[in-house]
């Protein structure tokens, strides 16, 4: 895409410590057909362990994405981009 997504918002979900859902708008010039999107994840203690993760997508329009980031642990504090 000619841009990244944009205007992330990160809710929590109740009683969960390995899962959280985003909501962002999407690519307003994607070239084409997105396949996957994908989140480089930063443990704080650890910023040198990027982890790639595929986010799972919810509900998705032309104006906006609703995806799961799945995958992470317990105890820790994440930086997300």
């Amino acid at each position: 895409p000619k841009d990244p997504p944009n205007n992330m918002t990160f809710q929590k979900i109740p009683d969960e410590v390995t899962k959280f859902q985003l909501t962002f708008l999407p690519p307003s010039q994607p070239n084409g057909n997105i396949q996957v999107y994908q989140a480089l994840v930063y443990r704080e203690d650890d910023p040198t362990a990027v982890q790639i993760h595929n986010l799972s997508i919810i509900q998705k329009t032309d104006t906006s994405v609703i995806a799961m980031l799945e995958g992470l642990k317990g105890g820790h504090t994440y930086n997300i981009s």
